[in-house]
C-alpha cells in the first residue's frame, strides 16, 4: 500500500461513511485492522504498520473533530465509538493507541459481534487505576495543568507532556494539523475517562495491552487494564508511549493477538 492510501483525508474525501468525520483508509479484500489515533492526532502515527497491508486491509481512521476542514469545538467520544462500529461493519480487528484505545474499547463493548480482537496500546484509562499511587500523582498533575489558564497550544502541549513526564519533542511552529488536535485534547478531562472493563470482560473479544516501559503509571494502568478484562499484556521498550513505532517489534505480537483470536473464533 502507497504511503498516500495511509493518508487521513477531511470528511467528504471518503463517502463510505455517510454520518461523521471518521473517513476510512484501506483495500476491503482481507481481514480488516482499523487504527484508531490518540489526542494529538495521527500524524504517521501507523507508518510504521504499513507492511501489514501485505496480508490485511489495514485503514486508518480520522476521529471526529480531527479533519482539518473540520468545525468540531470539541471531541465527542460517543460519535467516535457509533462511527468506530460502523466502520468495523461485519467484522474488524481494532488497534486503538492512547486515547484512541479507550475508543476502540468503548466500541468492542458496545458491539462485540463486530469486533474480531481489542488491541489497546497504553491507554489513558487512569481512572481504574486511581488508587495506585504513580497514577494518582499523575492525574494531580494533570488536573493542575488543566487549571492553567491564557496558555497558548504549544504551551498546553508542552505542559501536557510533563505533566505525564513524556520526552516527546513541541514543535517550534505548531502545525496546523496539531493545532487542531491540542485545542480538541483541551476539552478533555482524560483522567476522568472510564473504561468499560466490566464489559470487555464478558464480551469474549480477544484482547491485548501493549505497555511501553516507559513510565510506572502507564505501566500501571496497563497491567490493572489487562487484569480486569482478562486480556494478554505485553511490554515492548524503548519507544516510550507510542510504542507502535517499534515497527517490526510490534507488527510481530500484534500479528501473533490476531492469528489467536482467528483460532479462537473458528474453533466456536
Amino acid at each position: 500500500m502507497s504511503r498516500d492510501a495511509f493518508s487521513h483525508p477531511d470528511q467528504g474525501d471518503i463517502a463510505s461513511l455517510s454520518r461523521g468525520e471518521m473517513p476510512v483508509t484501506g483495500a476491503a479484500e482481507r481481514e480488516a485492522i482499523i487504527f484508531v489515533h490518540g489526542s494529538l492526532g495521527a500524524g504517521d502515527a501507523f507508518a510504521g504498520q504499513e507492511i501489514l497491508s501485505t496480508y490485511y486491509d489495514v485503514r486508518v481512521v480520522t476521529r471526529y473533530g480531527y479533519a482539518l476542514a473540520s468545525q468540531a469545538m470539541k471531541v465527542d467520544h460517543d460519535k467516535d465509538v457509533l462511527d468506530l462500529i460502523e466502520a468495523a461493519g461485519d467484522g474488524a480487528h481494532l488497534v486503538g493507541t492512547s486515547t484512541g484505545a479507550l475508543i476502540a474499547a468503548e466500541a468492542a463493548a458496545s458491539c462485540p459481534e463486530a469486533i474480531r480482537s481489542l488491541t489497546l496500546i497504553e491507554p489513558p484509562a487512569f481512572a481504574v487505576a486511581a488508587d495506585i499511587p504513580s497514577v494518582a500523582s499523575a492525574i494531580e498533575a494533570l488536573k493542575v495543568h488543566w487549571d492553567e489558564r491564557d496558555l497558548s497550544n504549544r504551551e498546553f502541549m508542552a505542559g501536557f507532556l510533563a505533566a505525564l513526564k513524556m520526552t516527546r519533542p513541541v514543535p517550534k511552529v505548531i502545525p496546523p494539523e496539531l493545532d487542531r488536535a491540542i485545542s480538541l485534547l483541551r476539552t478533555e478531562h482524560l483522567w476522568a475517562i472510564d473504561l468499560p472493563v466490566g464489559a470487555l470482560s464478558d464480551a469474549g473479544v480477544p484482547i491485548l495491552v501493549v505497555a511501553g516501559g516507559w513510565s510506572p503509571a502507564y505501566d500501571a494502568i496497563c497491567h490493572r487494564v489487562a487484569s480486569l478484562t482478562q486480556g494478554q499484556l505485553t511490554t515492548i521498550t524503548g519507544f516510550g508511549h507510542a510504542v507502535q513505532k517499534a515497527g517490526p517489534a510490534f507488527n510481530d505480537v500484534l500479528e501473533m493477538h490476531l492469528r489467536r483470536a482467528r483460532r479462537l473464533r473458528e474453533a466456536r
